[in-house]
């Protein structure tokens, strides 16, 4: 008679989001592999599964969300300071005595002046009209003037920086239905009930109908968990030791 092989117990618990999320992929993934059939798993028990999961992966987002704000914050600062400094020496530049420089100016301030306020409209139309204020200013012609008063790289970090928050927006687009979400707390609730059924009716079946598929799939759920045990000590080693490293913070003297 062949030995059973019973599929270790792991503490779902003790993992943080990213932990979690990655095991339970990993999981769902073995379990697409052997088969819904093979392990006498209910399909659609196996969809909601993979939903959660991705759920999770979801939320998993919504930790980068404020350093993406720091950043958009950041960046429309950098924005707005370079326009309005570009769109002011073209004014104050029309004084200039210098001849050549006096007429760059006016022909630019002619030509930008419409575009005046332009930091004070909504975010995502003032990354519109800045668009349109840089394709102007980029026209052959204009070059030259915007040579003669030596803003050629401002006009450049301001296209990069409109650039750059218009790239982040549109990453973050798709992302609003973060705030509508449910919480991490809630689903790891139901992955982890879903988890323990998968995983108690693959073990059923390795032992009541057993097939190379559910050798296969004990084999490989055993490993997984013994890898993520592995990375999990590992972790908490390399945080244990970072602390241990810290310079101690000096006594207060109050």
């Amino acid at each position: 008679m062949e030995k059973i092989v019973k599929i270790k117990d792991i503490k779902l618990r003790n993992f943080n989001n990213a932990e979690y999320t990655q095991f339970l992929s990993n999981t769902e993934q073995l379990l697409q592999t052997a088969g819904a059939g093979h392990l006498r798993i209910d399909a659609g028990l196996l969809a909601e599964f993979r939903d959660n999961i991705q759920k999770l992966t979801d939320i998993s987002f919504q930790s980068r969300a404020s350093t993406e704000t720091e950043e958009l914050a950041k960046l429309d600062k950098q924005r707005d300071d370079l326009a309005v400094y570009l769109l002011a020496a073209f004014r104050v530049e029309r004084k200039s005595p210098i001849t050549p420089r006096r007429e760059a100016a006016a022909k630019l301030y002619t030509i930008t002046k419409n575009y005046i306020g332009v930091q004070s409209l909504p975010n995502r139309q003032e990354t519109q009209v800045l668009e349109g204020l840089v394709t102007d200013l980029e026209k052959p012609e204009n070059q030259m003037l915007l040579l003669n008063l030596n803003l050629g790289e401002v006009l450049s970090q301001l296209k990069n920086a409109n650039y750059e928050y218009k790239r982040l927006t549109a990453g973050r687009a798709d992302s609003q239905i973060l705030n509508t979400v449910e919480s991490a707390k809630k689903v790891r609730k139901l992955t982890d009930e879903q988890y323990d059924e998968l995983i108690t009716r693959a073990f059923v079946a390795s032992v009541a109908f057993p097939s190379q598929e559910t050798k296969a799939f004990v084999v490989s759920i055993n490993k997984l968990i013994d890898d993520t045990r592995k990375a999990y000590k590992q972790r908490l080693a390399h945080t244990k030791k970072t602390e241990k490293e810290k310079p101690a913070q000096p006594k207060s003297n109050n």
